[in-house]
């Protein structure tokens, strides 16, 4: 009930030139959580979206001979609320399926980061909020504080799943982003094989701008977010991609669905399907352009699974996952495509040492 209301609100409203908003996550109700009896104590429990997941007959694995079951995609969406510390409860477990996730989405929300607001358009009503700021970085050390407890893992343990910090409202702070997230296209066509394929070489390009950026902005998030997971993608996205307006008569940040053109906002969700293999991966070849202006890294080493190396031409140490290993990447001071070494790294666990391409 609640997605389809959102749905009709925003897409299928036949009121499409006039302001609409969509409400704030709740942390509980009848819309949001299941209220159960267990061992004679009332327990709230969130309830997640479920969806079915069937392969159309023409999908790959139809025709690799492995085809995949129907499943049920379940997703459950959390306010950051439910990780501020101290909240989690015996009778109020929002968090609890962390332990059984097989992708993690962390949203870093700009509007409410005290560095990043200061660099975003100011025409955004939202910046005028910037007063609402939280601390983000407690949110994300709590969950993975959980996702400890609950799974067992030891302190020094990598969290093996892919964690996605998606970085929201592209269209508030793009002024700070070196390329066009617009001209960047995600999903390349496989002539050959009459499908598409997610180019990874695309996202990891993506996120290893986006991560430059928040390592001049706000780095602790990087630090605690690689410290904990082996492989982390930050990726840009705008659910509406426009700036909301002010509705004077209503009192309220909104926008109108004929203006809504979301950017990459699918992505997080097609790259977690890629892992779970119901979307075949590419790494898509530079173009000429980009090949004359590309340097190798030559020299680099690698300590506890990250590469550590200097980008010729810029005297400064890059210290990257080596879920990056193998790549082509942009960076965007030095304006030059750099290639890293692809390295096997035969100190870290047997499930770790594969890449996500090799995968």
């Amino acid at each position: 009930m609640v997605l389809n209301r959102y749905d009709q609100l925003l897409f299928n409203n036949p009121n499409h030139s006039e302001y609409v908003a969509l409400p704030k996550t709740e942390l509980q109700g009848n819309e949001f959580t299941n209220q159960i009896l267990f061992e004679g104590m009332n327990v709230n429990l969130p309830i997640p979206f479920v969806f079915k997941l069937q392969p159309l007959d023409t999908h790959h694995s139809h025709e690799d001979g492995k085809a995949l079951p129907p499943r049920n995609m379940v997703l459950y969406d959390n306010a950051g609320e439910h990780f501020e510390p101290g909240r989690e409860q015996i009778t109020n477990l929002a968090t609890s399926h962390l332990s059984h996730s097989s992708g993690l989405i962390f949203l870093f929300d700009p509007s409410k980061d005290g560095r990043m607001i200061t660099k975003c358009n100011p025409e955004d009503p939202q910046v005028n909020e910037a007063g609402k700021v939280t601390n983000q970085m407690a949110l994300l050390n709590e969950m993975i504080s959980r996702i400890r407890r609950y799974t067992g893992m030891k302190a020094t343990e990598k969290y093996l799943k892919p964690l996605l910090i998606v970085v929201p409202k592209y269209d508030m702070w793009r002024e700070m982003f070196p390329v066009e997230l617009e001209n960047e296209e995600p999903l390349k066509y496989d002539e050959a094989n009459m499908r598409y394929r997610l180019d990874v070489g695309c996202i990891l390009k993506i996120s290893y701008l986006l991560r430059d950026l928040l390592l001049k902005l706000s780095p602790e998030i990087i630090s605690v977010a690689e410290v904990f997971a082996e492989q982390v993608f930050f990726i840009p996205v705008s659910a509406l991609g426009q700036m909301p307006e002010y509705d004077k008569e209503h009192d309220m940040i909104a926008v109108k669905p004929d203006n809504l053109a979301p950017v990459w906002a699918e992505v997080p969700l097609l790259l977690l399907l890629s892992y779970q293999g119901y979307l075949k991966s590419c790494l898509q070849p530079l173009s000429e352009t980009q090949m004359g202006n590309m340097v190798t890294v030559e020299k680099y080493r690698i300590a506890n699974n990250m590469v550590v190396f200097s980008i010729p031409g810029k005297n400064e140490r890059v210290v990257l996952p080596s879920l990056y290993l193998g790549n082509t990447l942009y960076d965007a001071d030095a304006k030059v495509w750099f290639k890293l070494p692809h390295h096997k790294y035969t100190d870290a666990p047997k499930e770790q040492q594969q890449s996500f391409w090799d995968k």
